[in-house]
């Protein structure tokens, strides 16, 4: 059934240099291990923590860029100055799309050619249109928890040429395939502890968090079930139609709303549907949304704010993770949608 996986996506993306992996981030590992290094790896400040412990993990320091609050994407003025000025320091240059908004890919490889810094494009969050090419050196893409491909685990690189697979396979190839007892008792308390932490907004504790849970991002257990990653695959028109009808159920009804909503270059089916409010209000909303059992969340904190290093400073990103209320969209039932709006628009009224 991998195999079949693989073929889909050589078909969807028309590339055949491919590379599916239990995890994403064991992927994001083996891409830097096989980079020559230097001291930065570029990150979008607003971005899942993962990759921030994985470059930490192999010595590198994050150089942030600040975060758009009118798309949730990296600033191109902001990235455009750092890169600029510390180019000749940089590995890699990470850049997201966040919330399955597309980002700026192309003006960001475009820039970075100029100094010959490869580029990951992270589609983490996202399902780029049947037929898109990536431009970037490394493509990523996840089936994990959440994700719109939501399998729990399973993730795909695709590279720009066969030598640059090569060169991460070379690198994974030393990764463990087995879990022991320890590793086994991780992977279950992982997912729990992780929220645990995010829902108390225990963020100074996620630094120790990543360095117990690291051991897992080496490891490619053999319990992904590519057999449902799959069938989700041959599902996915279905699955992309529910969160744009989802999305145009909230577009209708904020119209008139006193929020900012986060805007996409594309239409590409959205991971969540995103607007800012000022900060006392998006606590209150969310606490009357899950008093009421109803989905919603306001990640990501600024990676920023959790390590000493002020000469990056990310305001924008700051004020991102003050202000962001996050709604799913991936009912296959609207009339869950319908109340989660009707809990807003009252709540604004």
């Amino acid at each position: 059934m991998k195999d079949k996986v693989k073929n889909y996506f050589i078909n969807r993306f028309q590339n055949e240099n491919i590379i599916l992996f239990s995890r994403v981030n064991s992927l994001f590992w083996g891409i830097l291990k096989s980079l020559p290094k230097k001291k930065y790896v570029v990150l979008p400040s607003t971005l899942c923590l993962s990759p921030l412990f994985v470059i930490q993990h192999l010595g590198y320091e994050p150089l942030f860029i600040d975060t758009n609050l009118k798309t949730g994407q990296i600033d191109l003025a902001d990235f455009k100055t750092k890169i600029s000025k510390h180019f000749s320091e940089i590995s890699l240059v990470l850049c997201a799309h966040l919330l399955g908004i597309k980002s700026p890919i192309e003006e960001v490889v475009k820039f970075c050619s100029n100094y010959k810094i490869p580029v990951i494009e992270d589609s983490a969050q996202a399902m780029p249109e049947e037929g898109y090419k990536s431009c970037a050196d490394y493509f990523l893409l996840s089936f994990g928890h959440t994700k719109i491909i939501d399998c729990g685990h399973g993730g795909m690189l695709i590279t720009k040429d066969l030598p640059t697979k090569q060169e991460v396979l070379n690198q994974i190839s030393e990764i463990r395939t087995e879990l022991d007892d320890n590793l086994r008792e991780l992977s279950i308390n992982y997912r729990k502890e992780y929220y645990e932490y995010f829902n108390n907004k225990e963020f100074f504790k996620l630094g120790e968090f990543y360095k117990k849970y690291f051991p897992l991002i080496l490891v490619n257990d053999s319990h992904v079930d590519w057999n449902r990653i799959y069938n989700q695959l041959q599902n996915l028109d279905t699955l992309i139609k529910n969160r744009i009808i989802n999305t145009e159920i909230y577009d209708e009804s904020f119209e008139k709303l006193p929020i900012s909503v986060i805007r996409k270059y594309e239409q590409w089916p959205l991971w969540r549907y995103s607007f800012l409010c000022d900060e006392l209000h998006r606590d209150e909303l969310i606490s009357e949304l899950r008093l009421k059992s109803l989905d919603v969340s306001s990640w990501y904190p600024s990676l920023n704010s959790f390590i000493q290093n002020g000469h990056f400073e990310t305001p924008m990103a700051t004020e991102f993770q003050n202000r962001v209320v996050n709604l799913w969209v991936d009912y296959a039932d609207q009339n869950t949608t319908r109340k989660v709006a009707d809990v807003v628009r009252k709540y604004f009224s």
